[in-house]
C-alpha cells in the first residue's frame, strides 16, 4: 500500500517495544516496507500523529495559512491563518484510521487573544461540540488540548479503515478576541474500541 507523501508517520506511532521494532525493521530501506510489515502484524499501529508544521494541505480552502516556527509553542511552532485572517477561512488534510472502530482525536490548538473559534469536520460531517471551540483566553497557553469523541450530532466518532479528509475552519470569534486567527500545532487519532 502506498501512503502519500503528507503523511506524519514516525516510528513512534507505533505500540511496540523499540528494540522489537528496531529488529523487524532490520535492512527496511524506506517508510512503505515498514508501514506495511506492521500492517502485517494485525494492527498494532493503532494512531496516527500529524504534526502541522511539517504535514503537507490537501486543499486549502479559503485564507492564507502559513508555518510559523516559534520556540514559545510546545511543538516548535505552529500552522495558522495569522497574515489575513478571516471567519470562514478553512483547510482539509488527509487522516489515516488503520482500521474501522471507534476512535478520538486530540488536537493541540492553542489559546491567546486574538484566537477565533474552530470548528472540525471528517468526510464534510461536523466532530466534536456543536457550537465549535473557542480558542480565546486573555494570555497564551500553548499546551490547550481539544479531546473530540463524538459527531457533532451525536454518536461516537466512528470511523472505517481507511483515508478520510479532516478540515479545520474559523467559524466566529469570541466577543472578546481581537482576531480570527487559528493556530494549530499538532493532532493525534487513536483508536479507542
Amino acid at each position: 500500500m502506498a501512503y502519500p507523501n503528507n503523511k506524519a508517520y514516525q516510528a513512534g506511532n507505533c505500540a511496540l517495544d523499540p528494540a522489537l521494532y528496531s529488529g523487524l525493521l532490520n535492512g527496511v530501506t524506506n517508510l512503505a516496507q515498514a508501514l506495511t510489515i506492521l500492517d502485517g502484524l494485525g494492527g498494532i499501529r493503532s494512531h496516527q500523529r500529524i504534526d502541522f508544521l511539517r504535514a503537507t494541505l490537501l486543499q486549502e480552502i479559503q485564507g492564507m495559512w502559513t508555518r510559523t516556527m516559534n520556540a514559545a509553542y510546545m511543538f516548535g511552532g505552529y500552522i495558522g491563518n495569522t497574515t489575513f485572517p478571516l471567519n470562514g477561512d478553512c483547510f482539509d488534510i488527509s487522516l489515516y484510521a488503520p482500521s474501522t472502530g471507534t476512535y478520538a482525536i486530540y488536537l493541540n490548538a492553542p489559546l491567546n487573544a486574538d484566537e477565533g473559534k474552530l470548528k472540525v469536520f471528517i468526510d464534510e460531517v461536523q466532530i466534536g461540540t456543536a457550537a465549535g471551540y473557542d480558542l480565546y483566553a486573555a494570555g497564551p497557553n500553548y499546551a490547550n488540548l481539544i479531546t473530540i469523541t463524538t459527531l457533532s450530532a451525536g454518536g461516537s466518532l466512528v470511523l472505517t479503515g481507511g483515508y478520510h479528509r479532516i478540515k479545520f475552519r474559523v467559524d466566529g470569534l469570541n466577543g472578546a478576541s481581537s482576531n480570527y486567527i487559528v493556530r494549530l500545532q499538532k493532532l493525534e487519532l487513536v483508536r479507542t474500541a
